[in-house]
């Protein structure tokens, strides 16, 4: 408890979680049924409780070697994985297949080399390496996908990811003016031209997106997703006015960006301000001179960013993600600010809207039957969409290459270009396209 991983959320559903951790107690919600088998009790119903067992917070390691994990001899024994660290010298890290492990290893890999990539320009040399023959695998930022598609060796490699499963999405913070009237809130999502964002803005990196929630959900939920903002300039510009907001004198609205970003993506996100600007009237300044660690600073000063952009993930295999925006989320308060004593504006009730989003987020989290679950989640995602909580813009398109010789890899939306498990199904070929001796 006092080395608590980044990733211990995960683990806060057990009872117990908030006092162990505060050392307050040492009964938590974990029981040894005999040696092979944990029985953990949860503090209340959460139906994807499931899936987050699958995060690697949950790994499992040799409690005789915690305090020796950054030791050769640590690194080496202390995981019941698959494979173990041999060798770790800042430039590359070798592993081996763990003897101890329950299942059956690869039949053709015996290592397993990660090379680190060198600081700067390192999405070129990675691609650089990967033609040159070392690499396996590599990512393809928008940035290097005209290249790799205008060579025939390198498309015929390319692998896209068509269940995408994060959202690009606009922040906008209720506590700060114009944005606490919803109407102007709806303005903005019908400012954007979502086609012409993703496919002439951001080069193919994103798809337009639909809805807040990804496209994946619909495979691995049976989720039906309401539909999100249409591109309606007329509509942005009447909403504006049933606001009674007037541009000459609007509240000033800026967006800051990262002084780190890449002037391509400043490029990217000017233009889409110009868009939102030009389609409401509306006058949204860009701030480029802060760092990261400033604008978060900023935000908790003020207690919420104006106007953000911000990437949200999928963290189980239910349309949890909506869980962001409820009362209890630690996104919402200090960020968007979706309470129920907000004011009415217009026909529009962020605040008693905000309260029925919790009571649904409450039920669909205790709810174990998908259909039950999925009802109750579209009816929150669409009160989400009506008051503009979030606006969508698109779904991050995941591509890499990936060598020929090596088949049998499952890919997901945390793992890039890297498979999620090398296991006994990754095979590396021979000549004769049969698994290789080694």
């Amino acid at each position: 408890p006092h080395q608590l991983a980044p990733m211990a959320r995960f683990m806060s559903p057990v009872q117990g979680y908030t006092e162990f951790t505060s050392g307050d107690s040492q009964d938590i919600g974990f029981r040894a049924v005999d040696d092979r088998t944990i029985e953990i009790t949860l503090a209340e119903p959460l139906g994807h409780f499931r899936s987050w067992l699958a995060t690697f917070v949950w790994a499992v390691i040799n409690p005789a070697y915690l305090n020796q994990l950054d030791t050769p001899s640590g690194l080496e024994t202390a995981g019941a994985g698959p494979w173990r660290i041999v060798q770790e010298d800042g430039t590359r890290i070798v592993m081996e297949p763990n003897e101890h492990y329950w299942a059956e290893h690869s039949p053709s890999i015996t290592s397993i080399v990660w090379d680190i990539a060198p600081g700067g320009a390192t999405d070129q040399s990675i691609l650089d390496a990967y033609v040159s023959g070392p690499l396996a695998f590599a990512d393809v930022p928008a940035t290097l996908l005209e290249t790799v598609t205008n060579d025939p060796a390198l498309a015929e490699e390319l692998v896209t990811i068509e269940d995408h499963a994060s959202t690009l999405a606009i922040s906008l913070d209720f506590h700060q003016e114009p944005f606490n009237d919803v109407r102007v809130r709806r303005a903005i999502a019908h400012a954007i031209d979502r086609e012409a964002w993703a496919e002439e803005i951001m080069a193919g990196e994103f798809v337009p997106a639909t809805s807040f929630t990804p496209p994946v959900l619909a495979t691995i939920a049976n989720y039906q997703a309401p539909e999100g903002p249409t591109f309606d300039p007329a509509a942005a510009s009447s909403l504006i006015d049933e606001a009674g907001l007037d541009p000459e004198s609007q509240q000033e609205i800026i967006h800051f960006q990262p002084a780190t970003d890449t002037p391509e993506a400043m490029s990217q996100r000017e233009q889409l301000l110009q868009m939102i600007n030009e389609n409401t009237g509306l006058d949204v300044g860009h701030n480029t001179n802060l760092t990261r660690e400033q604008i978060t600073a900023l935000r908790q000063d003020n207690g919420g960013l104006q106007f953000d952009v911000v990437q949200w993930w999928l963290d189980s295999d239910t349309p949890s993600i909506l869980e962001i925006a409820a009362q209890d989320s630690e996104y919402n308060a200090g960020w968007v600010n979706w309470e129920p004593d907000l004011e009415a504006s217009g026909d529009a009730t962020p605040g008693e809207d905000a309260a029925a989003y919790n009571e649904l987020i409450m039920q669909a989290r205790a709810t174990l039957d998908q259909a039950e679950r999925n009802e109750l989640y579209a009816q929150a995602e669409t009160l989400l969409l009506e008051n503009a909580v979030y606006i969508p813009l698109g779904y991050w398109v995941q591509r890499f290459l990936q060598k020929p010789w090596i088949q049998g890899t499952r890919q997901g939306p945390w793992s890039g270009s890297t498979p999620v498990r090398i296991d006994e199904n990754v095979v590396v070929l021979g000549n004769a396209g049969t698994p290789a001796s080694e």
